[in-house]
């Protein structure tokens, strides 16, 4: 699927970090895809057939919420590996090295605990 995802990251105003994630409904298709009850549509102008507008699919996904993750597409799968959090408000945590999958956004796969890269 081309869909943009945009997981995570930190608020520096709130201090904290997140581990929500969100899909961008560029289409109908991908909309009708991530959509589910509870999520509001966009108010669509008279004659607009569609109007794109941010899923947010999940605001607790089983990774730690975290800053300055990387994220790749390989093997039909999306990787999230390491980033950052806050220890309290104000102070950045330890960096993770685990490493999640997913095929969907919606369902997560701890991959491994702790990675070899620092």
């Amino acid at each position: 699927r081309d869909v943009l995802y945009l997981m995570g990251g930190a608020s520096h105003t709130e201090q904290k970090a997140f581990n929500d994630v969100w899909v961008f409904a560029e289409t109908a298709e991908v909309d009708a895809y991530f959509w589910r009850p509870g999520i509001p549509s966009p108010n669509l102008v008279a004659g607009q057939a569609y109007s794109p507008y941010w899923i947010r699919i999940t605001d607790n996904a089983p990774w730690s919420a975290r800053s300055r993750a990387q994220c790749l597409v390989h093997n039909d799968s999306m990787w999230l590996l390491g980033g950052v959090g806050y220890a309290e408000p104000g102070q950045y945590g330890e960096w993770t090295t685990d490493l999640w999958r997913t095929r969907n956004g919606f369902t997560w796969e701890l991959v491994t605990a702790k990675g070899l890269w620092q």
